[in-house]
């Protein structure tokens, strides 16, 4: 048997589903009043009444030892701590050192250096960890109709000018502007 999934309380009586599809009954020997002593049978909580009908759940000092038990027999979560941070550490290292490396690339080097890992693993910590670099997209430039070159048929019809930088041999910047 495992150990108990969920409880369905009732005021009567309490069902333990244990995940495997069976179901077990454990009767709270709580009488009607406070004062009022539980008898019966041989499973606890029953009034001695034919068929061990369970008692009644009323008032507030039966209530409380209901909470009682059920706080008693009640599994809690224990938070584990993070198996991560090795990991997490050797991802940002990594990531420093070249910055244009993709979790694929950074798994292939952790398993280089022998840390045995799981690809969707370092795919997540490299996704918590905001390393993702955004592609850039190519500007869009509207391709214009090309048209050839004309021949200039007399002089001053076509103008060409750029600059020209040099240096002196005593290191001073020499600038230009050519016009033809």
């Amino acid at each position: 048997m495992g150990s108990p999934k969920r409880a369905t309380i009732s005021c009567e009586q309490i069902w333990w589903h244990d995940g495997v599809g069976r179901q077990t009954v454990a009767r709270i020997g709580i009488g009607e009043y406070p004062d009022q002593e539980v008898t019966g049978g041989g499973v606890a909580g029953t009034s001695g009444r034919p068929g061990g009908a369970p008692n009644k759940v009323v008032g507030a000092l039966a209530r409380r030892e209901v909470v009682r038990w059920l706080r008693a027999t009640s599994v809690r979560y224990q938070p584990v701590s993070d198996w991560n941070v090795e990991l997490r550490a050797a991802t940002l290292v990594l990531a420093g050192r070249r910055r244009q490396y993709g979790a694929g690339m950074i798994y292939l080097k952790l398993r280089q250096q022998g840390v045995w890992v799981n690809h969707k693993r370092v795919e997540r910590l490299y996704v918590e960890a905001q390393l993702q670099l955004r592609r850039r997209t190519r500007k869009k430039v509207p391709m214009g109709v090309r048209q050839p070159l004309v021949r200039p048929e007399s002089a001053n019809q076509v103008w060409s000018m750029d600059f020209v930088f040099d240096r002196s041999a005593e290191g001073r910047v020499i600038k230009c502007l050519t016009i033809v």
